[in-house]
């Protein structure tokens, strides 16, 4: 007998891949149906793609918020407009 995919693991691979692409945005999404997709069926390998996948996208979102966050910061106590107005642009 065929076994068929689980729509869930679909699903959260596509989000996942999307997180990629938005810098994690949906990755905690992707995360947390990855998790029950693999609890649901441990040898499915969709599921621990999207598992990777959305880890990695999460720490890379994780990583440039805090990087943005730092750069905006170091721009305002610089006190420079012109900086500012570079990080906008």
């Amino acid at each position: 007998m065929e076994k068929k995919t689980n729509p869930m693991s679909v699903i959260a691979l596509i989000l996942a891949i999307i997180g990629f692409f938005s810098c994690g945005g949906t990755s905690l999404i992707a995360l947390i149906l990855a998790i029950i997709a693999k609890k649901n069926d441990a040898e499915d390998k969709l599921a621990k793609a999207a598992f990777i996948i959305s880890i990695i996208t999460l720490i890379l979102g994780i990583v440039i918020t805090v990087a943005c966050v730092a750069c905006g910061a170091c721009a305002a106590v610089a006190g420079g407009t012109t900086t500012y107005l570079a990080l906008l642009a």
